[in-house]
């Protein structure tokens, strides 16, 4: 059971950081209280996973062009 939840966890974490990337590649204002959670969020993460979630956002910039 702690590992499902843990996958959770881990899903959830990579969707937010995914979602803050991509706010900010678009130029939002985030509210300060966001920009802080994501940013502990993307500290806490693993260089490799942020690479690969980077990676994505950079592709889903060029689709949307």
């Amino acid at each position: 059971m702690s590992l499902l939840v843990k996958d959770l966890e881990l899903a959830h974490s990579n969707l937010a950081i995914r979602h803050y990337y991509m706010l900010r590649a678009t130029g939002a204002e985030l509210p300060d209280a966001v920009r802080l959670a994501c940013d502990a969020l993307v500290d806490r993460s693993p260089p490799k996973r942020l690479g690969r979630i980077v990676r994505d956002v950079e592709n889903w910039l060029l689709w949307c062009r």
